[in-house]
């Protein structure tokens, strides 16, 4: 498991977009699993190797539709559809449903939001709301799982808990983990290596108990103030 962190624009955010395909890199190349993938669309990419998933600064559910129904849709993306086909689609999979929907069930029973199944993602708190975008990324099985700021606006009460969650998948289904965090207590607790950006440069990497020493990491962050980092 493994920590992006640096200072406000430092970089990081587009650092995942430039590995998932939303943007194009300036210069270099991107590799996953020893396959470029520069210039590739986005879907494409999430099938490349053993697959990719991510989520996002700002969630990406469908608001409207049920905690269940989220969970199928992903499942379904897996199966080779765009994630809007698959929302179109949704009715269209009779034979499957029953397979599909015991997975997606077992999901939520696995993040503890099988209760809240049928209820609008809309209508979940923000945390359940993120633990939700996190269950899309199992049920899509990409077996790295980029996670931007997965922690970001929870409530202290839940933080603990996304955290597990987010520890579990790791252990549980043997998915590499590399995550933005604001929060450096979180990023310190579950990091097994931390790679730090400033200003689009790569200054450090390194086991937590190195970069917390590391002189370059101390004056970036004083240099773009402490109450930003990450």
């Amino acid at each position: 498991m493994s920590a992006l962190i640096g200072p406000n624009g430092a970089g990081k955010t587009t650092l995942f977009n430039i590995i998932t395909g939303f943007h194009k890199a300036d210069a270099g190349a991107v590799y996953i699993d020893g396959i470029a993938v520069n210039g590739l669309k986005p879907y494409q990419i999430s099938n490349i190797g053993r697959g990719v998933s991510r989520t996002f600064q700002e969630l990406k559910l469908f608001e409207e539709m049920s905690v269940l129904d989220n969970v199928l849709v992903a499942i379904k993306y897996n199966l080779g559809h765009d994630i809007f086909s698959a929302f179109f689609r949704r009715f269209a999979f009779k034979r499957e449903e029953k397979v599909h929907r015991k997975k997606a069930m077992e999901l939520l029973e696995y993040v503890r939001l099988a209760e809240k199944a049928e209820q609008k993602a809309s209508e979940l708190s923000y945390g359940q709301r993120k633990l939700l975008e996190i269950t899309r990324t199992i049920a899509t099985e990409g077996k790295l799982l980029l996670l931007d700021e997965p922690v970001a606006g929870v409530h202290p009460k839940m933080i603990g808990q996304v955290i597990g969650l987010i520890k579990s998948i790791r252990d549980d289904f043997n998915r590499t983990i590399f995550f933005i965090e604001h929060n450096m207590d979180v990023v310190m607790s579950i990091s097994e290596n931390i790679v730090v950006l400033n200003h689009g440069e790569k200054i450090a990497e390194g086991p937590p108990q190195e970069i917390q020493k590391n002189s370059k990491v101390i004056e970036a962050y004083l240099l773009g103030g402490a109450s930003h980092a990450a």
